[in-house]
């Protein structure tokens, strides 16, 4: 009787690191492994646009569409300047050509704000900033 008691007592004990028993080991992680959800655009530009964008308060982010879009803002030395910022993620792929930026400015005149064109300096100027975060994060990636 004794030795059945241990031989049972044993098996249960053994099996408790199996994953049916998994309730009965103490070292078993109690959480569920959940899927990862998979971005439908670039994860390296994505994470570089949210990151360069860090600055200024986001209206929009939506990944499912690649699109961020900032609340106006002023940048420092321009006190009279409102820019809003439009990033799109534009394909799985890191390519220079998958990320297209669009900003757009006011000018404040006599008390009233005026849309004016922010020039394409600005956004290209953009656009390379986040390529190269990008770059630099698809470098990061190959080492762990």
């Amino acid at each position: 009787m004794k030795k059945t008691l241990l031989t049972l007592l044993a098996v249960v004990v053994m099996t408790g690191g199996c994953s049916y028993f998994s309730w009965m080991n103490p070292w078993a992680d109690d959480k569920k492994t959940e899927k990862v959800k998979e971005l439908p655009v670039n994860e390296f530009l994505w994470q570089a646009a949210l990151d360069r964008m860090s600055f200024t308060p986001l209206k929009t982010r939506n990944p499912e569409k690649g699109l961020i879009v900032t609340d106006w803002f002023r940048m420092e030395g321009y006190p009279r300047e409102l820019f809003m910022v439009k990033v799109q993620v534009l394909t799985k792929e890191l390519r220079s050509d998958g990320i297209k930026v669009s900003v757009e400015k006011r000018v404040l005149r006599d008390g009233k704000w005026y849309d004016e064109e922010a020039g394409s300096r600005l956004q290209s100027g953009m656009e390379n900033r986040i390529l190269l975060k990008a770059r630099e994060l698809y470098r990061a990636s190959l080492y762990r």
